[in-house]
């Protein structure tokens, strides 16, 4: 019984506790220790040294709760060599490759080129990775025991179990998240007190006084393969935690890539293990045109997500490409062509060839699932190329057909403008 009110109150500390302060509450507080410590000289050394005591003391009981209750360090490693991690560690991929932080239980977190990030805190209780700059690409393995939260300037993205991305640009105050499974909480800024939560499809851009929410509403086919947990996606940070021997008992060994080489699982084990780089390796290895010539539409489909979660935007258009060309009409090279859209503005950086895959999505479902969104990415795409009478014509359109959807803010701006 103490053992369980015990836990119930250290989940309730921690709840309060949250994130921990940041860097620039931590500066505030320090510059107003200093404050009271210089106004202290004033009063008698007795007094004076009794309250900086004390401060002291409340300091080291908080943070002594909070370090118990937080438990154990999960252990990490660096890149393909394994390299053992310490807390407080900034990891940073440079120009030649991207560079992999994977912690024990399977989670793994990549940095793209040039992308910065530092893991703060890599306890059983909570994880958090601060993201300096660039692009990371998170799978995360929820057991219902730790709380994953990548922090980006004054953004925080929280996550149980799911795959997702966050690119963050500090000289603009960019920030993206996108989803592929499961759910996220993103925190901050103009995001409202309760945060906003995005589910698989889902894409989140703020910057500046802009924000914007794209719901991706496309059923895709093979959806039935995620787990029940990253389906629940965002729960609760904080639970009662196991006893220790549940804990020892239930951890799982130190990770390792996989029992067996790629092509001996061959692609299509790979894609359900969820490994879309080795799955795009192994594919390309093979033989990229052999395999688009070949491939049934479902298989295309899979592979060309494969490339696109795995940022190869090269890989992701060719094969796309591919099955709207061999399969014309169908629901798959529909859903296709708008993906290659959001693959050449997000990929490619491209905005025109992305204008032409969002028309072409609407000129064959002007009212289908992803015609809001193709819609909306295309006042977008126009506004940034300066074609800004076609920008108007599809603000007006898009009011019309959706007056709060979540491009509707753009869409005011954009048809206002003379």
């Amino acid at each position: 019984m103490p053992d369980k009110s015990l836990s119930k109150l250290g989940g309730r500390v921690l709840t309060q506790l949250g994130d921990g302060p940041s860097h620039e509450e931590v500066m505030a507080q320090r510059q107003r220790f200093l404050l009271a410590a210089e106004h202290q000289r004033a009063t008698p050394w007795r007094f004076a040294f009794a309250g900086i005591g004390m401060a002291f003391a409340a300091t080291a009981l908080v943070f002594g709760i909070y370090s118990a209750l937080e438990g154990g360090t999960i252990p990490f490693w660096i890149d393909a060599d394994e390299t053992p991690g310490i807390e407080g560690q900034w990891v940073e991929a440079g120009e030649a490759r991207p560079v992999s932080i994977r912690f024990e239980g399977g989670s793994v977190f990549v940095l793209d080129k040039n992308a910065a990030a530092r893991v703060v805190t890599a306890k059983h209780k909570k994880v958090v990775v601060d993201l300096s700059k660039g692009h990371v690409r998170c799978r995360v393995h929820g057991n219902g025991e730790t709380g994953w939260v990548v922090r980006a300037g004054t953004y925080r993205v929280r996550v149980t179990g799911t795959e997702f991305s966050v690119d963050w640009d500090p000289g603009a105050a960019q920030l993206d998240v996108g989803v592929d499974y499961g759910s996220v909480l993103v925190f901050g800024a103009a995001l409202g007190e309760h945060g906003v939560k995005l589910s698989g499809g889902d894409h989140l851009s703020v910057g500046g006084a802009r924000t914007t929410i794209a719901k991706n509403k496309m059923i895709e086919e093979d959806r039935g393969e995620e787990t029940e947990e990253e389906e629940q996606g965002g729960q609760d940070l904080v639970q009662t935690p196991p006893s220790n021997a549940e804990r020892e008992r239930s951890r799982p060994a130190r990770p390792r890539p996989y029992k067996h080489t790629p092509k001996e699982l061959g692609w299509r084990e790979l894609y359900a293990e969820k490994d879309y780089n080795k799955v795009v390796d192994l594919i390309t290895d093979q033989g990229l045109e052999q395999f688009i010539a070949g491939a049934g539409s479902k298989d295309l489909w899979r592979v060309g997500k494969a490339a696109r979660y795995t940022r190869r935007g090269d890989v992701a258009h060719r094969v796309l490409e591919g099955l709207v060309d061999r399969f014309p009409g169908t629901k798959d090279a529909q859903n296709a062509t708008f993906v290659l859209g959001r693959v050449a503005m997000e990929l490619q950086k491209n905005p025109r060839a992305a204008q032409k895959w969002f028309t072409q999505y609407l000129s064959q479902s002007p009212r289908g699932p992803l015609a809001e969104e193709a819609l909306g990415r295309l006042i977008d795409v126009c506004r940034q190329t300066g074609q800004n009478a076609a920008a108007r014509k599809h603000a007006e359109r898009y009011l019309s057909r959706y007056p709060t959807g979540p491009y509707a803010q753009l869409a005011e701006s954009v048809a206002s403008r003379r």
